[in-house]
């Protein structure tokens, strides 16, 4: 039995609030910089990353709060 089911909804809900964040800075950087350079790319995979990282965080932690 989970006991602290506020505290795991509001986790939840910022883990997708980072991942909208994470993705749209992935979406927003090439407006302001070159995606030709390396450094550029890997910045964006990054962002990419950290976005699937926190939507991922979030989806077990709604899994968690739906088993019981």
């Amino acid at each position: 039995m989970i006991r602290n089911r506020p505290l795991l909804r509001s986790l939840s809900a910022l883990s997708v609030n980072m991942a909208a964040a994470w993705f749209g800075l992935a979406f927003i950087t090439p407006t302001f910089i070159s995606v030709t350079a390396l450094i550029t790319i890997l910045a964006l995979t990054r962002d990419i990353g950290f976005g699937m990282l926190f939507l991922l965080i979030s989806v077990q932690l709604e899994g968690l709060l739906e088993d019981e």
